[in-house]
């Protein structure tokens, strides 16, 4: 039966070069290969070396339609041999058919350009696969050199129209234009071009937009359409309509990985086509006829002011936007309605005299109020000149309307701040630079009832006379003033403490020069007093705790803290790791890393530091003195103020650094077991089985029935073993102790969701406690998966076709049981051993990866006889975190 990928007939025969270095896996391969698909043959070669020199061969009429290759093979491996390939034949389709699967050689792979990523699983359903991927490979291929044939017809028509296409690989941001397009912009056929260099082309106004109109093409996969301007490069702009289609494709390996041994396509846009027509002429012909207007509509409309046209009359012929806003009336009411119609009847005598006198040829400035539609009147400023045509002809005014509202709402609050003033609680007094009083407010009627008339002119020194301030104080405010007066401070501050009914405490004097001028060359200050007891009390609490923090800083464990200027030096560095380095804070404040550390590392650090600069914290680690450190640099920044400080926190992490070496040379270790079990082990395998497959096939198209044939059924038993001891030899090695995303999961759902994924013959599935409340916990949602799943296929292989599996929730935690036989007291502690089996069947690493996957979540395991059944196991799993 053929598949529905490329009906017979519909192309001619595939030839396809497998490459492997084992010849068993090759020509099972192909004998597969062809059975599937009679238009597929299959030739074969054990390297790469030979590889090539089967394509290479001058004897061949043409190059192989596709090429299969292993990517483990002595000599040259398959992804140097496929970037050999796409040297001289990048047009060939290339799958890589490995048994060494990983994200890095899916990368790799993906880098050098192959076509397609297939790993070689257990069975013999991955041929079909590889037969779909070859059909589908080579048909892609031959419809795109048939698309290439109708390239030349395109190029001849693009120029007699002014128009040309574009496609962009999203992928590698390369822009591959038609003649016509590179006819536009004066770009020679032969030159590459890169998408920003097509972005530059466009006048540097619009190309913001185009990044965003691409961007946003990529997200949302739909059309859009725009136009620009262009600009070529002899300097000519013209300006164009540019429309970008989105193009998904799934098959070409540019979205392609590889996860836990599962080969994944990603659907994304990975390509922009477009079109681009000149329209040069017809906009400027539009621009033309658009310009007068919109000028003229730009000056009417551009300001918040009213903007009007009056005919001789003193009709409203024209208006912008405002008046209606304003007035409240509509473009209709406002035709031709007379200009002393929108004043109270005060005010129209004096509009009309404005209207008259602006048509004689005198500008003029008046002030009424604006009557609106709806009877309220607004405060404004009208200003008007006259209008003439080009022999001098009187045709009108125009006129502007100034809202007047926020000055005459500044002109109340002056009042309202000068009676504040006046009543504030707070002694404030104004004098000049002979020590005068010139203003007092209310409070001096405190001091013996003097009004505050009486002060005007009054002497500073009078205050002593009256037992206010002693001689002392009143030289000191008098040397603030004299400072003041000359320039060289705009404010001061004295503490005293004045003898005054109000306020009590410590009184602090603040002096204030007024840039104000009553007399010529009179010089103002203004002082006021202020109790600042509570301050005093501030300040002691803030030194307590400044001195709280230096303590802290200066103890730091294991590490430094330092604070830098915007100039990069050293304003303050504390810490213990200072000293153990030989170091103090007085060999780095006031210097920048240069002075300091080498280079290199001052190089590194300055970079970040100018980056905190900019508000952009990072972490980084360094090498110094034999020690590896990690810094973290974050910018300090005020509100409403630019960045002008930073901090830097360093601790030694050489200790915690040597434990991850560690752990990288023993992830390594288990990674090279992994290879060797998915790639030295599965071959054989895969050879044995596909062999019996076929003999079983065989011996079924002769008539004769070869299931029966107790060796064939005991080899094909003993290699299906082999293939699962190799899977849960891979999840131990490669997955070991660890959990990724932990999130919500509910275990009712899980439970029932891992019963249909495991072969479990006749036995059943009972959820207890289904509706008892919680059942949701937080776990990694696949290694949960693997666990149920192990533990079903425990209870199953010991407990037989009819066993029943009971899953349920317990105080602080959840259960899996089952009616078989139990676990014997003794035996609790070896099953979760490496390799303890109690069965033929089993390959005793089930259990222990239940045992891994629950140290990684921080649960307890614990294995008692079920309570509800008897005899039967119940795996009891605490310390379990549930969601109410």
């Amino acid at each position: 039966m053929q598949s529905s990928g490329m009906q017979p007939g519909s192309e001619t025969q595939i030839q396809v070069l497998h490459v492997d270095d084992d010849p068993s896996i090759t020509e099972l391969t192909g004998t597969f290969l062809e059975r599937k698909d009679d238009r597929i043959s299959v030739e074969t070669a054990t390297s790469a070396t030979e590889g090539l020199e089967t394509v290479d061969n001058p004897d061949r009429l043409r190059p192989p339609d596709c090429i299969v290759s292993d990517y483990d093979m002595p000599g040259m491996d398959g992804i140097d041999f496929l970037k050999t390939i796409r040297e001289d034949y990048p047009e060939i389709p290339f799958i890589l058919f490995t048994g060494k699967g990983s994200e890095e050689v899916a990368s790799d792979a993906i880098s050098a350009g192959v076509t397609d990523y297939l790993q070689k699983r257990p069975g013999t359903e991955q041929y079909g696969l590889l037969c779909n991927r070859i059909r589908n490979a080579v048909r892609t291929q031959r419809m795109k050199q048939r698309a290439d044939r109708t390239d030349e017809l395109m190029r001849l028509t693009e120029f007699a129209g002014g128009t040309g296409g574009f496609e962009i690989n999203v992928d590698t941001d390369d822009v591959l234009m038609t003649d016509g397009y590179r006819g536009l912009v004066g770009v020679p056929n032969d030159e590459p071009i890169s998408l920003e260099e097509t972005i530059e082309l466009y006048h540097p106004d619009d190309q913001s937009e185009v990044r965003q109109t691409i961007n946003r093409t990529i997200e949302t996969g739909e059309q859009t359409r725009r136009g620009w301007r262009l600009q070529s490069l002899d300097g000519t702009e013209r300006i164009v309509d540019v429309t970008l289609t989105p193009v998904e494709n799934n098959n070409d390996g540019a979205n392609l990985h590889d996860d836990k041994n599962k080969t994944h396509y990603e659907t994304a846009v990975t390509t922009l086509r477009g079109a681009i027509h000149d329209v040069t002429d017809r906009r400027e012909r539009e621009q033309e006829l658009r310009t007068q207007q919109r000028f003229i509509e730009q000056s009417l409309n551009a300001l918040d002011d009213l903007i009007y046209v009056l005919g001789t009359d003193g009709s409203l012929r024209r208006w912008n936007d405002r008046v209606p806003e304003v007035t409240g009336y509509s473009d209709s009411e406002l035709d031709n309605m007379q200009a002393p119609e929108f004043f109270s009847s005060e005010d129209r005598q004096a509009i009309a005299d404005a209207i008259e006198t602006t048509l004689s040829g005198q500008p003029v400035i008046i002030e009424a109020d604006l009557l609106t539609a709806d009877d309220e009147c607004l405060p404004y400023e009208f200003t008007s000149a006259r209008l003439t045509d080009t022999d001098e002809n009187v045709t009108g005014l125009i006129g502007v309307g100034q809202d007047l509202t926020d000055r005459k709402e500044i002109e109340a609050d002056i009042n309202w701040y000068q009676t504040t003033i006046e009543n504030l609680e707070q002694g404030v007094y104004i004098l000049n630079s002979n020590y005068e009083f010139q203003f007092v407010n209310h409070r001096v009627q405190y001091i013996e009832e003097i009004s505050g008339q009486d002060w005007r002119g009054r002497q500073l020194s009078s205050l002593t006379e009256m037992e206010i301030l002693s001689t002392n104080e009143i030289e000191r405010v008098q040397t603030e003033i004299d400072s003041l007066v000359a320039n060289t401070t705009d404010q001061g501050s004295i503490e005293v403490n004045p003898k005054l009914p109000k306020p009590t405490g410590v009184c602090e004097l603040r002096l204030t020069s007024l840039d104000v001028q009553t007399q010529p060359n009179e010089d103002l200050v203004l002082l006021t007093t202020r109790d600042t007891t509570a301050e005093k009390q501030r300040e002691q609490n803030i030194r307590e705790l400044k001195h709280h923090y230096e303590t802290l800083m200066e103890n730091f464990p294991d590490g430094a803290v330092y604070l830098f200027n915007r100039d990069l030096e050293y304003v303050r560095a504390r810490g213990t790791e200072l000293s153990r380095v030989g170091l103090s804070p007085d060999d780095v404040q006031g210097k920048t890393p240069h002075d300091i550390f080498s280079r290199d590392i001052a190089d590194e650090l300055c970079q970040y530091l100018e980056e905190a600069l900019t508000g952009v914290a990072n972490t980084f680690e360094q090498e110094y003195g034999g020690e590896r450190y990690q810094t973290q640099t974050v910018p300090i920044q005020l509100e409403g103020e630019e960045n002008t400080q930073i901090m830097a926190v360093t601790q030694n992490i050489t200790e915690e650094s040597k434990n991850r070496q560690k752990m990288q040379q023993k992830n390594e270790q288990l990674e090279e077991f992994a290879s060797i079990l998915s790639h030295d082990l599965r071959n054989p395998l895969s050879v044995a089985e596909g062999h019996l497959e076929l003999a079983v096939t065989r011996d079924i198209h002769n008539g004769e029935d070869s299931t029966e044939d107790n060796h064939i059924v005991k080899a094909q038993n003993a290699i299906e073993r082999c293939q699962g001891l190799i899977n849960d030899l891979l999840r131990l090695s490669r997955e070991g102790d660890r959990v990724d995303d932990i999130e919500p999961v509910r275990l009712d759902n899980m439970a029932e969701e891992c019963w249909e994924t495991v072969e479990t013959a006749a036995a059943t599935l009972t959820i207890e406690d289904r509706h008892s409340d919680p059942q949701t916990l937080k776990a990694d949602r696949t290694r949960l998966k693997q666990l149920l799943e192990n533990l079903y296929r425990n209870g199953v292989e010991h407990g037989g076709k009819d066993v029943r599996i009971l899953v349920g929730v317990m105080n602080d935690g959840f259960y899996v049981a089952d009616t078989g036989p139990g676990i014997t007291e003794s035996a609790r502690e070896k099953v979760f051993e490496a390799g303890y089996s109690t069965t033929g069947e089993g390959t005793g690493f089930g259990l222990r990866i239940v045992k891994q996957i629950t140290d990684a979540h921080g649960w307890e395991i614990n294995i008692t006889t079920a309570e509800s059944e008897q005899d039967g196991a119940r795996f009891e799993f605490t310390d379990v975190q549930f969601l109410d």
